[in-house]
Parts: C-alpha cells; structure tokens; sequence
C-alpha cells in the first residue's frame, strides 16, 4: 500500500524538520517546502507550493506560520481548494483568535493545531483524518451532548461524512423525520458539556414542527 503523501509547508531547520522526521517515522512520506529559501517573500512561498502539489498527488498539507503570516495562509486556503480537490488541509500556528479560527473552520480545513504542538497530538491528528469512522465517533459523542435536552423526544445519528460535512439522520419518537448535511463546523465547534448549539436548537426546532404536522408528535 503507497504511503499517504503530506506537504509540510514551514523553516526546514526549524518546524518543517521536526514535522518531517516525526511523520516519516509514522509511516507518511513527507516533504517540505523551505519557507526560510524565500525570505518571507509570499509570492514564491506560493508558487513553491503550486509547483510541489503539481509534481505529485499530496493527500495532506500541512500550512505553519513558521515562514507564512496567519493573513497569508488564509489567502491561500481557498485556492488549494479550488486547484487541488480532495486534498487535507491542517494549520499550525502560534496565533489563534476566535476570529481566526472561525475563519479557517469556513473555508473548510480539516483541523488546527497550536504552536507550539506536542508531538502525540501531531501524531492523533494527521492520523485521524484518514479514518472516516473515528471522526464519526467523534461527531456522534458531541452530538448526543448537544442534544442532550431533546433526547426524550429526538434521536441524531451521524451516518456518514463527505469531507465538508456530515451527514445525520433525525428521528422523532422512534420515526425517522429527515437526513440533513451538517457543515463539519457547526459539530466539531461544539464544545463537550455543552447541551446545545443555537445552529442545532434552530434545525430541532424545524423538525419538531415538522413532525407535529405529519402527525408523528
């Protein structure tokens, strides 16, 4: 089986060497792109980038901000996105705002990590999102805590997840009402502990009525 390919994008003698030895030694196999060659000049960092993912099919890239401004790597999301279809996104900065990460989590990476990282979330991360089923899990255990306070009435099942979003299935007293896409956001944002979420009260809401006027209350 070929090993999955990530793209690391920071200083080769600092982050991006780290990174490398760590997820070679898991069984990736990685390169990096030297943000220290560019001296800070964003325009070849990019095109350094573009000419890597097109020499090879990447399945993960991992953006720092050891070499690449938060306001950089924000830019740059949308068109690995749009040039380069199915491919895993994480970031890995020092800086994160709500702002920030609001605006990561739209433009639909796949996850966020802190610098500076500790090397079993590194590990637990990349690993992760390459295994559907256990982000599944995942987004099953926050769901039943965030519809916690409907649950004698509504069952949520996430049943699957495309890459963007997940799909759940809604049953009201026993009887499947409906199965809605939910942006990968709206779940993984929820907080554990946290019995709702006004996005989630909205859609319960609508299914309520929903099945009150098919006669399923």
């Amino acid at each position: 089986m070929d090993k999955l390919k990530v793209l690391v994008v920071a200083e080769l003698d600092q982050v991006g060497g780290i990174i490398s030895k760590i997820l070679n030694r898991t069984g990736f196999d990685v390169n990096v792109v030297n943000t220290s060659l560019t001296l800070g000049q964003v325009e070849e960092t990019h095109s350094e980038i573009h000419a890597e993912l097109s020499r090879g099919k990447y399945d993960l890239i991992l953006l720092t901000n050891n070499g690449l401004r938060p306001i950089d790597i924000q830019a740059f999301i949308p068109e690995i996105k749009r040039k380069y279809a199915g491919i895993k996104i994480i970031v890995l900065s020092g800086w994160n705002t709500p702002e920030f990460v609001r605006n990561l989590m739209e433009q639909g990476i796949d996850d966020l990590l802190p610098l500076p990282f500790v090397i079993v979330d590194l590990i637990q991360t990349v690993t992760s999102i390459f295994d559907e089923n256990k982000m599944v899990k995942e987004a099953q255990k926050k769901l039943n805590w965030a519809t916690l306070s409907f649950r004698e009435k509504f069952r949520c099942g996430v049943i699957g997840y495309d890459g963007y979003n997940y799909r759940v299935s809604f049953s009201y007293r026993g009887k499947r009402v409906a199965i809605e896409s939910i942006p990968r956001k709206e779940i993984d944002g929820l907080t554990m502990g946290v019995k709702n979420s006004s996005y989630l009260k909205e859609l319960l809401g609508w299914l309520e009525q929903v099945a009150q006027e098919k006669g399923k209350s």
